[in-house]
């Protein structure tokens, strides 16, 4: 799950740590000097919360007691981003080389092993989940594992770690191709008429209709559904303390027969629906603007972007 050895742990935040077991179980959770200590619930969950923690580049073991002891070896604590998106985001650094020759020579000097990421791959979901299954782990940066980081969360890391001399974790769970909906939790699609629209026609199936109406999105299948991709990449991470957000998309939304407007909304409607799931009002997310092209879609779009930064923080 999100829990595994090489993790990044946030910083001066209380850290929820999670989990499931055998019900009414009693579970011991120790790190850095601390203990928590819960009760599985009757459905086979638990949960516990350490005190807030220290900036540590000094790798320490996470040990969680129950019937066995599982151990997650070489956390460190430091600050947590969350990097999401199209295949802007999801760009590789080695995808870049050939364009950047200076991304060749960042990659050689990438044995940063206080830079962790960790990337989740999981398809869509009509409902959200409660873990991984991916198959994924946490990576520690060096020139072979950063070649298969993004581009843009891995530069954004390497700047904060030389910046603040602590480690950086990156979640990303960043699709390439999908428009914003899918990313948005579906409980946000409440805030404006197009998003009620929207979310009323995708419990429809009715694709045409998504297509045609005003504001609508150019459904391919239902990984481009509201919701279905924060349900199955984004909703099993929630828990887990992060210091703000990264965000690069657009294309998706004014493409070939797409239809940019209201793309502030669905911003809107993002950032609130992540900051209400993480129940954190003030999260801040940060977010690229498209570059300049010639697309018909692209301009209104890049004026839909920039609206969006009315949105506090």
């Amino acid at each position: 799950d999100i829990f595994g050895d090489s993790m990044v742990l946030q910083q001066g935040m209380p850290v929820r740590i999670w989990g499931r077991g055998p019900a009414r179980r009693q579970i011991t959770v120790s790190f850095s000097g601390q203990v928590a200590r819960g009760t599985v619930d009757d459905t086979g969950v638990w949960a516990v919360e350490l005190m807030p923690l220290a900036a540590s580049s000094v790798p320490a073991d996470l040990l969680v007691l129950c019937e066995d002891t599982i151990v997650v070896r070489n956390v460190l604590v430091g600050e947590v981003w969350h990097a999401s998106g199209q295949s802007n985001m999801d760009c590789k650094m080695a995808d870049c080389t050939s364009r950047l020759p200076e991304i060749g020579e960042i990659l050689a000097e990438a044995d940063l092993s206080d830079i962790r990421y960790r990337a989740i791959n999981q398809p869509e979901a009509d409902v959200p989940q409660s873990a991984i299954a991916d198959g994924g782990a946490w990576l520690v940066s060096t020139p072979a594992t950063a070649a298969h980081f993004s581009a843009v969360a891995f530069l954004v890391a390497r700047r904060l770690h030389a910046e603040l001399n602590v480690p950086i974790g990156i979640i990303e769970t960043a699709w390439g191709g999908h428009p914003i909906e899918p990313f948005i939790p579906e409980s946000a699609f409440d805030g404006h008429p197009v998003l009620r629209r929207e979310r009323e026609l995708a419990g429809q199936k009715d694709w045409d209709g998504l297509r045609s109406m005003v504001g609508g999105v150019w459904a391919r299948d239902d990984s481009w559904l509201p919701g279905t991709v924060y349900n199955s990449r984004i909703a099993p991470i929630v828990g887990h303390a992060i210091r703000g957000v990264l965000w690069y998309q657009a294309e998706s939304n004014c493409g070939e027969g797409e239809d940019p407007r209201f793309y502030c909304e669905k911003m809107k409607a993002l950032i609130r629906g992540w900051r209400a799931a993480w129940r954190r009002p003030d999260l801040p997310v940060y977010y690229v603007q498209l570059p300049q092209y010639t697309a018909p879609g692209w301009a209104p779009m890049r004026d839909e972007q920039r609206r969006a930064m009315y949105e506090p923080n």
